[in-house]
Parts: structure tokens; sequence; C-alpha cells
């Protein structure tokens, strides 16, 4: 997790209407994961419960790249992997070179009757 100040700066730039978001996962331990644009170079958002695990609202809790805190301490970019293996399901890299999601749209096929 990055610093407070710059988490609170790019959840205001990132979580706003009309934003788009690709769902990552679910069952991020009970809570959806999501990354802007599909991007991961722009970091990721979880929704998390505000103040504990069984209160509400969700409210958005920012993760930052790996390779912008690297570089913002002067270290040499990575390879390019997360986890130790290379992310699957992407279409490209995104802005600062971090692989980036394709999004599926649900709802888009209609199933067969037997």
């Amino acid at each position: 997790l990055p610093a407070p100040a710059i988490a609170v700066q790019r959840i205001a730039e990132l979580w706003r209407p009309g934003a788009t978001f690709v769902v990552v996962t679910t069952e991020h331990y009970g809570t959806p994961l999501l990354c802007p644009d599909g991007d991961f170079s722009k970091g990721m958002v979880n929704l998390a419960p505000a103040g504990g695990w069984a209160e509400n609202p969700m409210v958005p809790l920012y993760w930052q790249n790996l390779e912008e805190i690297k570089m913002q301490a002067g270290e040499p970019p990575g390879n390019g992997k997360f986890g130790g293996g290379v992310l699957t399901g992407r279409t490209g890299r995104g802005a600062r070179g971090a692989p980036m999601l394709e999004g599926v749209a649900e709802g888009g096929e209609e199933e067969e009757e037997e």
C-alpha cells in the first residue's frame, strides 16, 4: 500500500462517476479487487468495509503499482512480472509498461436451450 497522501490523491483521481474498472476478482478475502481501465500501471482498487469486516458501506482502498513505488525510490524497474509469473488475460501494456487486462461484458451471450 502507498503512503496515505498518495492513496488519497489517487482515489480522488480514479474513483469518480463514469470511471471504468476491470474486475480482477470478486473474492479477494471476500471483497472485490478492481483495476482502473484494466491498466495495472494505474494500481488497483479494493472495495473494503469501512471500519471493519461487519461494517457498511464499502470504501475504495488504493493499491499502488509496485513498479511505480520502485521508480519513486530510485530503484530500477522490474521485469514486468507480478507474483513470480506473467499475468494472463492481457491485451497489451499500459502507459507505464504494466500489463493490461481485457474487459469482458456480461450478458453478451444467451444460453442455448436443449
